[in-house]
């Protein structure tokens, strides 16, 4: 599996991470919330100065 970088990520892609991190909320014990759609797309795409997250992808839909 190549594993990449995505500097500049897609609406698609960013709604497969937001898909992820509602998944891991699900299945922990309850606490936080998922974030919000528009949550997760801000810490992806840095909306505040120095709040971006690198987002990691398996490169060509491996899996």
């Amino acid at each position: 599996m190549d594993v990449i970088a995505l500097d500049d990520p897609t609406d698609a892609q960013i709604r497969e991470w937001h898909g992820v991190l509602c998944a891991v909320h699900a299945a922990g014990p309850a606490g936080e919330p998922a974030p919000e759609p528009e949550q997760t797309a801000e810490r992806l795409l840095g909306g505040d100065p120095g709040s971006r997250q690198r987002l990691w992808a398996a490169a060509d839909g491996a899996r």
